[in-house]
């Protein structure tokens, strides 16, 4: 009650104010946490809070008004949200280092058809994404275990159970230590990500400012590798 009461106070003034961002973890590790950087040195009385969970999750926050605005992919067909693109994000194989695979000049998703791979849960964008590609390319993976968390696929890789993908956007933020990084082709895997937001709801001066300062950020954020 006393947010709320503070949120009307609030609503004078576009550089203060509350704003709740639902987002992926691969996103709130690394393109929200620049987001809430920049707020934070240009407009001090705006408070962000992150809500991280996975696709679905940052719809259904979205739809409950518990989250602002939601930063993922889109994944819901709900003809309450909006999706708005702001960045692409490639998706990444990781490998053990001792891996002989390491040696080849281009590694596709052929090559890697027979080898046990650390899936994710079925509602993950990393897996959606993944499967597509595969789709795309008429080919399927043995299944060497099923992860949530990308810590717990790293540690899988590291153990020799199999290979993986990663965000590339989530990997500055990640202990890769033992573990190679490499692209796979044909095709890529990559991702979109943006805003999801109501569609009959306006957001909040604080919320425009964090979406923004979004924008901005995705605009000028770099892709490694």
């Amino acid at each position: 009650l006393d947010e709320t009461f503070q949120d009307i106070k609030d609503l004078t003034s576009k550089h203060h104010g509350r704003v709740v961002i639902a987002a992926l973890p691969s996103a709130a590790s690394s393109v929200i946490a620049a987001v809430i950087s920049r707020i934070r040195a240009n407009y001090p009385g705006v408070r962000v809070t992150i809500m991280e969970g996975l696709a679905g999750a940052i719809s259904d926050a979205v739809l409950r008004r518990d989250a602002d605005f939601g930063f993922g992919a889109d994944f819901s067909s709900n003809s309450e949200l909006e999706f708005m693109p702001m960045i692409t994000d490639k998706l990444v194989g990781i490998f053990p280092q001792a891996d002989p695979i390491l040696a080849s000049e281009k590694i596709t998703w052929q090559m890697l058809s027979s080898r046990p791979f650390i899936t994710f849960s079925g509602a993950s964008s990393i897996q959606y994404y993944v499967d597509r590609a595969l789709n795309e390319a008429g080919l399927g993976l043995q299944r060497g275990g099923e992860v949530t968390q990308m810590t717990t696929a790293i540690s899988l890789v590291k153990a020799g159970v199999g290979f993986t993908t990663l965000p590339e956007l989530a990997l500055n933020s990640l202990n890769l230590e033992g573990v190679a990084i490499r692209p796979i082709v044909k095709p890529t895997a990559t991702r979109t990500l943006g805003t999801l937001s109501l569609v009959r709801r306006s957001p909040s001066p604080a919320a425009q400012v964090a979406r923004t300062v979004l924008a901005e950020t995705c605009a000028q954020f770099e892709i490694t590798s």
